[in-house]
């Protein structure tokens, strides 16, 4: 299921989210920014970056700057790329603190 596709799900099943662009985090639901991630538990050739976020997750790209960088508070979601639906594999709350 590619990230879109999740995007598109979770907007329907949460009405009150409001999307934004790829330079910002993907939602904010009134409360916090929710930014949507695809990873894998499992190293590959392809999903081969790590995070200090996430220490058990792999992913396409080094996402730990771009977290840092978007604000707070930011709930990050990663969802399974070995999934046919939607599979949550992790989250993690980032506050300003970080």
């Amino acid at each position: 299921m590619s990230e879109r596709e999740i995007h598109e799900e979770l907007i329907e099943c949460n009405r009150n989210w409001i999307s934004l662009d790829h330079h910002r985090p993907d939602f904010w639901d009134g409360t916090k920014f929710i930014e949507i991630k695809r990873g894998s538990p499992v190293q590959t050739k392809v999903f081969n970056f790590g995070s200090t976020f996430f220490p058990d997750i792999y992913f396409t790209s080094e996402i730990d700057e771009q977290i840092l960088r978007y604000p707070k508070p930011l709930e990050v979601r990663v969802y399974s790329v070995n999934s046919l639906y939607i599979e949550e594999i992790g989250r993690r709350m980032i506050s300003d603190e970080i």
